[in-house]
């Protein structure tokens, strides 16, 4: 399946959000979704993505407002990809996810 170009909503615990970006997000919420486009994939490492949100539920919660302008890439190891949802565009993306990670 091809995912390059396609949005993906993905559900990450806390410490994942931490690795991802590089600091500790300011929720104390156990699991996060982030959701961007796909950019690029590292065999056996994980994907790299255009990031437009992380949130405590849906895309309406961002708790980094600035992601959507400026997009930042981030490798999102394999490991933390437990579940994620698949989206054509960004108002696609925009709409409340129907699953809830189980490891949180």
């Amino acid at each position: 399946m091809r995912i390059v170009g396609k949005y993906v909503g993905i559900w990450v615990t806390r410490e994942e959000v931490s690795a991802i970006f590089g600091f500790v997000p300011p929720s104390s919420a156990r699991a996060f979704m982030i959701g961007g486009r796909v950019v690029g994939e590292t065999l056996g490492l994980g994907l790299w993505m255009e990031m437009e949100f992380v949130s405590e539920g849906g895309p309406a919660s961002n708790l980094f407002p600035d992601l959507p302008k400026e997009k930042p890439r981030r490798l999102v190891r394999w490991e933390f990809i437990r579940a994620a949802e698949m989206f054509d565009d960004v108002p696609a993306m925009e709409r409340q996810v129907d699953f809830q990670p189980r490891a949180a």
